[in-house]
């Protein structure tokens, strides 16, 4: 890298390389969200991405038409080497092939990316500890016995996991897992259900044949089931949650785990507006058929922004 370069780097460069590293790709906007939050404008990590882009480290290409045309932007393999070789984020097993990125369909990406800015940007709200790194894209989970990586039918992909510090009264700190679905109404509502099923195999899955399943080698607790919809109108995102919750106790394999693992489902909308705190989830399995939080009512933090609790005080 020439002295240059090195002489025009700013402290936010190694949040963007990060986080595009983090979330493979993703649009400015999201990147602003992400890592400059107090910017009302996206003009200063768009110079960021341009300076980076002329350093050889990101890489862009358009997407989208007319107003909604803008770059998209991904890391190239010096700017991943780069990331890695800082050690601060855990080396992802996949990343995006900066030779295939013009063919690459980035639509769901970006929508769990937007799911990632609503988790991210609540928890700054509510002084809850939620950071870019916190989401982390499509994370594997062994349900059979089959050998090869990934191989179908034997792991469950989650499009997501979530890792949230809510901060309660008193300064006690509640850590909240989530495997998060991101649905953009492009399959139909059985298929959706039918993933349900896997999270259900995944919860009774031994690799050892012993009473101690594989997922309490991973996880202190079953992490909740999160299904956030997008992708259709208001009225249309409300009859395909109500149809998953139908579908879900119609399925004795996951019907069988109310009151065993947290599952709700969602629309991003509702998500943004109300937060993670906020009633913006339909339970999907058990009797309550009134919306809830991210905890199920188990936490009961500040939910509204500017309603912080008073540091130090029980």
């Amino acid at each position: 890298m020439s002295p240059v370069a090195e002489r025009r780097r700013t402290a936010l460069d190694a949040d963007v390389l990060a986080a595009v590293y983090q979330h493979r790709i993703i649009t400015a906007e999201q990147l602003t969200t992400l890592v400059h939050p107090q910017a009302t404008r996206t003009d200063y990590v768009r110079r960021r991405l341009r300076a980076l882009r002329e350093d050889g480290l990101i890489a862009a290409r358009a997407w989208g038409r007319g107003s909604s045309y803008q770059n998209l932007w991904y890391l190239t393999e010096n700017g991943a080497s780069q990331v890695e070789a800082a050690g601060e984020l855990p080396v992802r097993e996949w990343r995006l092939d900066p030779a295939a990125a013009g063919e690459y369909d980035p639509r769901h990406t970006l929508a769990t990316v937007d799911v990632a800015c609503t988790f991210v940007t609540w928890a700054r709200r509510l002084r809850h500890e939620c950071t870019p790194w916190d989401v982390v894209h499509e994370v594997a989970h062994r349900i059979g016995a089959g050998s090869a990586a990934r191989a179908p039918g034997d792991h469950l992909i989650a499009d997501a996991l979530l890792h949230y510090v809510a901060v309660l009264p008193g300064e006690q700190r509640v850590a909240v897992r989530a495997l998060v679905e991101v649905d953009r109404s492009t399959m139909s509502a059985a298929r959706l259900a039918a993933k349900l099923a896997q999270y259900a195999r995944y919860y009774d899955y031994s690799s050892t044949g012993g009473s101690l399943r594989d997922w309490q080698n991973r996880y202190p607790h079953f992490p909740a089931v999160l299904v956030v919809l997008t992708g259709a109108s208001p009225a249309a995102l409300e009859r395909r949650a109500m149809d998953l919750r139908a579908l879900a106790l119609a399925d004795r394999r996951v019907r069988r785990l109310a009151g065993v693992i947290d599952a709700g489902v969602t629309t991003a909308e509702r998500l943004a507006a109300l937060g993670p705190f906020g009633p913006a989830f339909l339970p999907l399995l058990g009797e309550q058929e009134t919306t809830t939080d991210i905890s199920f009512g188990r936490l009961r933090p500040p939910t509204q922004p500017g309603a912080e609790h008073d540091r130090g005080r029980p």
